[in-house]
């Protein structure tokens, strides 16, 4: 049953679409023969500049009501709008610097339209003599204002732009918006033009007044502990006002995974006094989220993942999940219980169980591993993580077989990533370093310390282009090698390291031929890739490498090289290779895998 309130609304909805109906009825069928033949848009009224570059005739064009005028119009207002057409002109190269202007100008009919042609001789343009910008109030001695003084667009010895100069003025008032200087306003502002000696001088006086401070935080949730919310805050009541600081709190809340939507809103537009109110909502995630994905590589086959994680087990935002990976070569069973710490932003405790299998030409293990893991975020976007692991692992490798092995391993690692964009960055880099290891004397097998360091760079060039480097070195010191199971080992070949190579196909090897690892690794890679069409790439690259049994051993580099194409997908970088293992056999090798080139 519908309700009263409702019908009404119903009936007028209905009312009001029948009169919009009627109305434009009645309004298509009163068009005359000659509105409905008329052409939607008359061409305009040509305008042609000469004697100076783009950019400026571009602008000269913006600058004239000439240009807006169609064909049609009628000959008095073109030859009115024609005549006082030359100060418009001179506005709009003086925007530039140019102030000496001479002008030739014609109008003539050309065909069924008109044509106006402006010759320009722009003279000698004026230049900056001085530049005398002034802050003032809580502001002048604010190290923000100082290193934006230091790099303004408008410099001393430049050509006149009006462009600059207002994009100076921007840059001062939008820093004081920032940084909490709410009240702050411009006392002088003049560009004061000397034509006869074609000189000019910037003058800029900027009062900041007062910097405001942060002011009560006000949150607005129901599904997590106070507490653990206000720790994403890392400012005080009372400290200085900066809105880096509200953004980085947003994007922090919103990568936390425990909310859908975050707004975080300064009242910079009522302020209590000299603070600055701070209003937060937030709007829960749903706690349960599962996952499925799918891929396929050269290197472990085509893989199968399923997912699970609960986001916000209960009010301390402790969190649990697990994950169930299969391949060909690699076949996983993890699960993980993770516990926010002092800062939720980037410290927590983390423990891992699970049982992990890895079968390739060179080594068959299947191993059990319990892990315990400290990560913290250090300055730069440094990620530190402390960890213990715990494994037992049965391995057949070479001519081995049945070995079981057992380490406690302590290790320390950093890592930090950046870059512009998620898929096809123009720049960005990685690193990773770690160092591990285990004692015979503290419920190991053997004594062991393992270093890893990689990395990678990627550099966008001028014309579309992009350059990827990548590397990686590791050393291993062992008491009893053969005790050690493969995963502690070095191994290299494949998609992510030598192309050309099977997976994990090259290193030292017994006297059977078989590859059983090495003490040592070396890789480098270069690579180049150009855009064709839309998201479609092509690349050629080489790379070298190998692991080695010690550090004068006569293993030697191995190297590939060759070509492929990529394609920016939804999902993901999609990598298609071809390559080319130097001086062996097969002469090719293909190389397919989703994901970033470094």
């Amino acid at each position: 049953m519908i309700e009263r309130k409702n019908l009404q609304r119903f009936s007028t909805g209905i009312i009001a679409a029948l009169s919009l109906v009627t109305l434009s009825a009645c309004g298509y069928f009163a068009k005359t023969e000659d509105e409905a033949t008329a052409t939607p848009t008359a061409p305009r009224i040509e305008i042609r500049v000469e004697g100076v570059d783009k950019k400026i005739g571009e602008n000269v064009r913006a600058h004239l009501a000439l240009a807006q005028e169609t064909c049609t119009a009628p000959e008095w207002r073109v030859r009115r709008l024609f005549a006082r057409s030359e100060d418009e002109v001179r506005n709009a190269v003086r925007a530039f610097g140019y102030y000496s202007l001479e002008v030739e100008k014609r109008l003539e009919q050309v065909e069924d339209c008109w044509q106006a042609t402006y010759e320009l001789d722009l003279g000698e343009p004026v230049t900056v003599e001085a530049v005398e910008v002034e802050i003032t109030g809580e502001g002048s001695d604010d190290a923000a204002f100082s290193a934006l003084l230091e790099a303004l667009p408008v410099r001393s010895g430049d050509v006149v732009n009006h462009g600059r100069y207002e994009e100076t003025k921007q840059r001062i008032a939008s820093l004081a918006n920032e940084r909490g200087y709410l009240d702050g306003r411009f006392a002088l502002s003049e560009l004061r033009v000397d034509t006869a000696r074609r000189k000019a001088v910037v003058r800029l006086r900027y009062d900041s007044g007062r910097r405001y401070r942060f002011g009560p935080l006000s949150i607005e949730q129901d599904v997590l502990r106070p507490e653990l919310v206000q720790a994403f805050f890392e400012y005080e009541e009372g400290a200085p006002y900066d809105s880096k600081e509200v953004v980085e709190i947003n994007r922090a809340l919103s990568d936390s995974g425990y909310f859908s939507r975050v707004d975080v809103r300064p009242r910079t537009d009522q302020p209590e006094e000299d603070h600055i109110p701070v209003d937060v909502t937030l709007t829960p995630r749903k706690p349960h989220q599962f996952t499925a994905g799918a891929g396929v590589s050269t290197d472990t086959g085509p893989r199968l993942r399923l997912g699970y994680e609960n986001r916000r087990l209960n009010r301390r935002g402790h969190r649990l999940n697990g994950r169930i990976s299969a391949s060909p070569v690699q076949q996983e069973i993890t699960t993980g219980y993770r516990i926010p710490l002092k800062d939720p932003r980037s410290e927590w405790l983390s423990f891992e169980a699970g049982v992990q299998r890895e079968d390739t030409d060179t080594s068959d293990t299947t191993g059990f591993k319990l892990a315990v893991r400290q990560t913290k975020k250090r300055r730069y976007e440094w990620l530190e993580t402390r960890f213990v692991e715990a494994t037992r692992e049965k391995f057949d490798v070479g001519t081995q077989s049945g070995d079981i092995s057992t380490l406690l391993i302590p290790g320390i690692s950093w890592s930090q990533a950046v870059s512009e964009a998620k898929f096809r960055a123009t720049w960005g880099h990685r690193v990773f370093f770690e160092v591990k290891g285990g004692a015979d004397t503290l419920l190991s097998d053997t004594t062991f310390v393992r270093t890893r360091l990689s990395g990678g760079w990627i550099k966008g060039l001028p014309w579309d282009g992009r350059i990827l480097v990548r590397g990686e070195a590791g050393a291993l010191g062992v008491d009893e090698f053969d005790i050690l199971p493969p995963s502690q080992r070095f191994f290299t070949g494949g998609d992510t390291s030598v192309r050309g190579y099977e997976f994990q196909s090259l290193g030292p090897k017994d006297d059977a031929g078989n590859v059983i690892g090495g003490k040592y690794l070396l890789v480098g890679s270069i690579e180049y890739e150009h855009p064709i069409v839309n998201k479609w790439s092509a690349a050629v690259f080489a790379d070298a490498g190998n692991a080695f049994s010690d550090t004068d051993s006569n293993e030697g580099f191995k190297v590939g090289i060759g070509f492929g194409v990529r394609w920016t997908s939804p999902i993901g970088p999609i990598r298609l290779d071809l390559a080319h293992p130097v001086g062996e056999t097969p002469l090719f090798r293909i190389h397919f895998r989703l994901g970033p080139g470094i």
